[in-house]
This record gives C-alpha cells, structure tokens and sequence, in this order.
C-alpha cells in the first residue's frame, strides 16, 4: 500500500555471531556484559543506548571511520559533542580501505565483500583488540535489518565477540515510538538523492523526524514508486541526534549552518556546518 513501509511478511534470521538479547551474550552470567557501542550518533545507535544502558557496561562509544573520507552524515565533531553530553568516552577506530559512499559508515560493495576480505579483517582486528585490551564481551550496533549481507556478524567471527543488536527486526512504527518514548530528538542530515527526489530531500534536510515528518515519509515515496521505509533503514536518509534522556544537556548545533547543501557526486543532500 501506498505510503507504507516495506515489512516483510517473513523477517530475517540473526545475523552469524549476533544476538538481539543481553541475557545471550555469552560468558555473562551474574554480571553485566562489557559493550562498546558502534556509534554513528544517529537515531538507530542512539536508541540502541537507551535501550541497552541500565543492563550493560556501555564502556565507550566507538565510531568506525575512513581515515581519508568523513561522512557527510555524521560529522565526528558532531559526533564528539553527543558523546560528551552523554558523559561515555568515545574512541575513533580507523578503517583503512576505501570506500565507493560518504554518507554510510561503509559502502554496500564493501558490505556484500567476501568473508575474509580487507574490509571485514579491518573490522575483525578492532574487535579481536577490544577482547584482548579491554575484554569486551560485545559490541552494540543500532542495525534493524541484514542490509549489508550480516557484514558486522562476519566480521566479528573469530574475534571473541558477539554483536549485540538490541532493535534488530522490530517494526518501524515500535522503533519510532521507543525514539519519541525516550524524548531522543533525530535531525535529518542528509538525504539519498538516488533514492528520494530533490523537492522532498529539501522538505526532510535539516528537519527534526517528529509526527510531520514521518506523516510526510509516510504519504511520499522513492523515485521508482515504491514506499519509503519511515526509519531510513534503505539509505533513504539519515540522522544525528541532539537530545535524548540519557543526554545532560542539548547538543547545540553550529551557529552557522550552510546547508542544505548537494554532494560533490551529486548523490546526496547533506546539512552542511562548520562542524569544528
């Protein structure tokens, strides 16, 4: 039906060396597991926050990125002022391999790359090294659905880790009454122009996703007609947050902003800031 988001009837099994419970996290009995959050600042790992803090040793949280590439999406100054107002040490872990997309915390060719390839050993040395340093027994991630082949699943194989992906196949309309249940305040930061057309990724660039905007998600639709998944889980759009209840105070956003501004690729449109 127009306007409604693609659930399907059938959901996706668990990624490999995945689990979407904390009492599932191996070698945790009696006491609460040691998590790093893969952190974005986005909604999705946002939420994964809230919903994971009272049962977890949430011991950082950890940011994957391209050395040479920062993502239009998730500014890492942006990034560093979520942290500090969530009062949770965080940490920049490297990626170096490139990658075919700015917007994502990696590309989709990279996702589907064969188990053992560079990308995927990338990740697999960050894990290995938070179980032999810090003995992490998981790491969060604010993932919905299998949308890159279970790529942190594989990667975590053999590292001593699991994935812990606490929102992993609930409902769309679930995640986003979790996100207003715990007053979490998304800002839309950047908008697939391959996916959405210029009209509404102007609408939707540098708006907060409250009531209008998903009620406006909800009655619009892709570029070849299909429904727009309300919580971005295509690559439709994507966020950072400002506010939440686990946050001492507002992130504040520059004074100046630039945006909406259009992707050297013409591909995106992003919210563009002094973000320093």
């Amino acid at each position: 039906m127009r306007g409604q988001p693609k659930e399907a009837t059938v959901r996706m099994p668990l990624p490999p060396n995945t689990v979407d419970a904390v009492d599932q996290v191996p070698g945790c009995i009696g006491r609460r597991p040691k998590v790093f959050l893969s952190f974005t600042g986005g909604k999705d790992s946002t939420l994964a926050l809230h919903l994971l803090h009272e049962s977890c040793d949430i011991a950082a949280l950890v940011t994957f990125s391209p050395r040479d590439k920062p993502f239009l999406a998730h500014p890492l100054a942006l990034i560093r002022r979520q942290a500090a107002a969530l009062g949770i040490p965080h940490r920049v872990c490297y990626i170096d391999h490139p990658t075919t997309s700015n917007s994502d915390t990696h590309s989709s060719d990279d996702c589907v790359a064969p188990v053992e390839s560079p990308f995927v050993l990338a990740y697999r040395s960050w894990f290995t090294e938070f179980v032999a340093k810090e003995q992490v027994d998981a790491v969060a991630t604010g993932d919905i659905e299998d949308v890159c082949s279970g790529f942190l699943g594989r990667a975590a194989g053999g590292s001593g880790l699991v994935i812990l992906a606490p929102i992993w196949r609930r409902p769309r309309p679930e995640i986003l009454e979790l996100i207003a249940e715990h007053r979490i305040q998304a800002l839309i930061t950047c908008v697939s122009l391959r996916l959405l057309d210029e009209g509404l990724a102007r609408k939707l660039c540098g708006r907060v996703l409250d009531n209008d905007a998903v009620a406006l998600l909800r009655s619009s639709t892709t570029t070849d007609g299909s429904a727009i998944d309300e919580c971005g889980e295509n690559g439709e759009f994507h966020t950072m947050c400002l506010d939440g209840r686990l946050f001492s105070c507002p992130v504040a956003l520059p004074a100046r902003l630039h945006g909406p501004a259009l992707s050297d690729d013409a591909r995106f449109l992003y919210l563009a800031a002094d973000w320093e």
